[in-house]
């Protein structure tokens, strides 16, 4: 539990940091990158308490309310759920997933 508070930790003052450099570029206005903010860390903090989901595989960019997935997921579940999350997450405009699929250690099935 204490990892999972330090991660969302970690996020939200990344993403506190990464919304101000948008605003100074002219990217966003201040409550555009807030509100983007504010989004990310909900749906990271989410994923981060789904069992499921290894928060700290998928990366989450917000962009005017449009979320979008990266990363690499352990398996189609793992995908669907992470973009499930996102979607249902009040502020979301649209989600685009691009998680990938890790691949199965080709080892695993060789002689021993």
């Amino acid at each position: 539990m204490r990892s999972v508070s330090r991660l969302i930790s970690a996020v939200a003052v990344l993403l506190l940091a990464v919304s101000a450099c948008s605003v100074i570029r002219g990217d966003k206005t201040a409550g555009t990158a807030l509100d983007d903010t504010t989004l990310t860390t909900r749906i990271k903090t989410a994923m981060a308490a789904d069992p499921t989901v290894h928060a700290s595989r998928i990366h989450v960019d917000v962009n005017k309310g449009r979320v979008t997935l990266t990363g690499v997921a352990q398996s189609p579940e793992e995908a669907r759920i992470a973009a499930d999350i996102a979607r249902r997450e009040p502020g979301v405009k649209g989600v685009n997933s691009h998680i990938q699929l890790a691949q199965a250690d080709s080892n695993s099935n060789s002689k021993r």
